[in-house]
């Protein structure tokens, strides 16, 4: 009896002490991120998706790494994770059907590009079906000759998403076309609780281009004038979008009431 009192005050002191250091763990774990590694010295790299970063990811270049994808489908989607800083785009990608593209949030993940319709179509991502492009900036800034855009639907394509993406495009030449989203191919494309800043006094800007296609757009900022290229010949159904400009700003009226809304 005596030995098992002893075991049972011995068991009684190491709990007591573990709880008197775990309690002060637990608080401070409270207030702190708790990250979870891709992949590891000691882990395998979780199946599809890949990383992209300044060091340590599995690529340091988006498009080296959204190249080195094979057999995407609606059964093997892929996800490309790019991790915070600015990366260069040195001509336009393409983001194929069921691969996503994921920042680290638009404040701290940069695709900089100086691309113009010249020699790349003038573009930074171009998107095809079943897609989605999250928390990042895409930002084209060339001051040379031809047509700047930031993204581009190419061929007809469905479900693609754009969230919680900045876009950028500025343009120096007055006649060279400058659009932020160039939805020309009978696609049907969602961009929301994003902001799309077109900066040029080109005679043929927008932050949209709607050609035989449906755009839905809410919960956006716009700071472009006009908001949808003139001539555009579908819907952009626009919700809950504020509009800015350093000008007069176009009155948009819904051209379309029947708004899907993705999730």
């Amino acid at each position: 009896m005596k030995n098992a009192a002893n075991l049972i005050t011995r068991v009684s002191l190491f709990l007591l002490c573990a709880l008197l250091i775990a309690v002060p763990l637990l608080v401070q774990a409270e207030n702190k991120v708790v990250v979870v590694p891709l992949s590891g010295d000691d882990l395998e790299p979780l199946a599809n998706i890949v990383t992209v970063a300044k060091q340590n990811g599995d690529f340091s270049d988006v498009a080296a790494a959204i190249n080195s994808i094979s057999g995407a489908s609606a059964t093997n989607p892929y996800l490309v994770v790019v991790a915070p800083g600015t990366y260069s785009v040195g001509s336009g990608i393409t983001l194929p059907s069921y691969v996503n593209l994921a920042g680290s949030g638009p404040e701290v993940t940069r695709l900089k590009g100086s691309t113009n319709g010249s020699t790349d179509l003038g573009v930074l991502l171009l998107l095809n079906s079943d897609v989605r492009v999250e928390g990042l900036t895409l930002e084209n800034d060339n001051t040379e000759n031809g047509l700047k855009r930031a993204v581009v639907i190419p061929q007809a394509a469905e479900d693609i998403v754009l969230k919680d993406v900045h876009i950028l495009v500025e343009n120096d030449n007055l006649f060279a076309p400058t659009i932020g989203v160039d939805n020309f191919s009978g696609s049907r494309v969602f961009v929301h609780d994003s902001r799309i800043t077109i900066l040029t006094q080109s005679e043929t800007r927008a932050a949209i281009r709607s050609e035989t296609a449906i755009t839905t757009i809410f919960n956006s900022l716009l700071i472009s004038d006009p908001i949808v290229l003139p001539g555009s010949t579908t819907p952009v159904c626009i919700g809950s979008v504020t509009e800015e400009f350093d000008g007069p700003v176009s009155v948009i009226t819904p051209l379309n009431n029947d708004c899907e809304i993705p999730e």
